[in-house]
């Protein structure tokens, strides 16, 4: 009897009509106030980082719920309520939908939501979500199943 486990494979499942195809505004990264200097350890310098400079939002999870807040720390956002662990948050590219797991007993679930934690809907089996650069498919590990034996 064959014992090896299939390994999980990487799906990429299309996005039917959820990606509306226009864009949240580009927000730049801010720049090292001109007093850092090159050679300064991230140490000693991230206390001269004005965080009023800083623009767009983080998501984020504590590994019970999907979280998310701006970018200079002000404004914490709950986005999920749920007895299950929700984790591995991913932002799409246009920045409109979250793509992230939940873990509901031994089964791992991909879960779909608007940027503001409204519309929750399932995708499919699986976890790990990464988005296509363009938004119109997330990769995702699917399950796997034990190889059947052939009588």
């Amino acid at each position: 009897m064959d014992t090896r486990r299939a390994l999980p494979i990487a799906v990429v499942l299309p996005l039917l009509a959820s990606c509306s195809g226009s864009s949240a505004p580009h927000h730049p990264r801010p720049t090292p106030p001109a007093s850092a200097s090159p050679s300064a350890s991230p140490e000693a310098s991230l206390g001269t980082i004005d965080l009023a400079t800083l623009s767009g939002r983080i998501v984020f999870d504590n590994h019970d719920d999907v979280w998310s807040i701006n970018a200079d720390g002000t404004g914490l956002t709950r986005l999920t309520r749920s007895p299950w662990f929700e984790f591995d948050p991913a932002w799409s590219p246009d920045g409109t939908q979250i793509a992230f797991r939940s873990d509901r007993g031994d089964e791992s679930e991909l879960w779909l939501m608007n940027a503001n934690g409204s519309e929750r809907h399932r995708l499919a089996r699986g976890g790990f979500p990464v988005w296509s650069p363009d938004g119109s498919k997330i990769g995702y590990a699917a399950p796997s199943f034990p190889a059947r034996s052939r009588l």
